[in-house]
């Protein structure tokens, strides 16, 4: 299966990825959003192949590449539900929990 690269935003990535043959690795230069000059160094693997190890590589790497693409609205929900949590907590409390304090109780 080939993956199509020219679904990227950056046509000059896509170009610099097709130009490495499968199971290859290369060093690529290639201007990022056809302005800045930019070096990679791109593996090109066929993700359908089997592995050595024996690993499905998409089922490997599923968690990671769904944590990759929803990371920005995870940080904006967690970032909104930590500033409820700090609403509601009881500042003498926390000020009682000083770790100085520790070594008083005994």
């Amino acid at each position: 299966m080939d993956v199509d690269a020219t679904a990227a935003s950056d046509e000059d990535l896509a170009k610099a990825v097709q130009s490495v043959a499968v199971g290859t690795a290369k060093i690529v230069q290639y201007k990022k959003n056809g302005t800045t000059k930019t070096a990679a160094l791109i593996f090109r693997m066929d993700p359908t192949a089997e592995r050595a190890d024996g690993v499905d590589y998409f089922a490997d790497n599923r968690e990671n590449v769904i944590s990759s693409a929803k990371y920005k609205d995870f940080r904006t929900e967690m970032k909104a539900y930590a500033a409820t949590l700090a609403k509601s907590f009881n500042k003498s409390a926390v000020r009682a929990c000083d770790p100085k304090k520790f070594d008083e109780v005994k």
